[in-house]
């Protein structure tokens, strides 16, 4: 590849096939957030600031909890060390109380009951993260978003799932347009 035509047409090549697939994972994650099951999880809220990448609160679910607790559980039942389940990935079972999600178990394969929903989890060290865990917003807006205490996701029917709002204690959802609140 010592021609200078072959070695731009190859980099044309990568770069367009980079640039498609980059479009298929936005479309993707559109997708989700258009048609995705509406699934609503209580927040336990954590810092909102990053000096770095400008204001942004980090989000932790009440489920996660459950999770944690339902895997050492597991765990010990099965006389394993908590280590091992470190890198684990898996399935969590919801049920819905009309758009509110509550743990039940986790997913052992089972399909679920017509009210119940997978999420998709990970461990990453001592935690469990669900979806994106952080939500960006623009600056100056911490003192809304402060206000939130659940987060309305988007759930795939393979348990993946993407952050769309912030709600309120009365589940109305956080706008910056207005700086109100919205009913849903």
């Amino acid at each position: 590849m010592s021609d200078p035509r072959r070695v731009r047409i190859f980099i044309a090549l990568v770069l367009l096939i980079f640039l498609a697939a980059y479009n298929y994972l936005i479309l993707g994650q559109e997708k989700l957030l258009a048609d995705g099951r509406r699934v609503i999880l209580r927040l336990v809220p954590l810092d909102p600031r990053s000096l770095m990448q400008g204001d942004y609160m980090i989000l932790a679910f009440a489920v996660e909890r459950d999770i944690l607790k339902a895997m050492r559980e597991q765990d010990k039942k099965e006389g394993e060390e908590e280590e091992s389940s470190r890198k684990r990935r898996g399935l969590a079972v919801l049920r819905l109380e009309g758009d509110l999600g509550c743990f039940v178990r986790l997913h052992a394969g089972e399909k679920p009951a017509p009210d119940e929903i997978l999420l998709e989890y990970k461990m990453t060290g001592r935690d469990i993260k669900v979806s994106g865990g952080a939500f960006f917003f623009e600056e100056g807006l911490a003192g809304l978003y402060s206000q939130a205490r659940y987060a309305e996701l988007r759930v795939a029917p393979g348990g993946w799932s993407l952050i769309k709002n912030l709600l309120d204690q009365d589940m109305r959802i956080l706008r910056k347009e207005e700086g109100v609140l919205e009913n849903r």
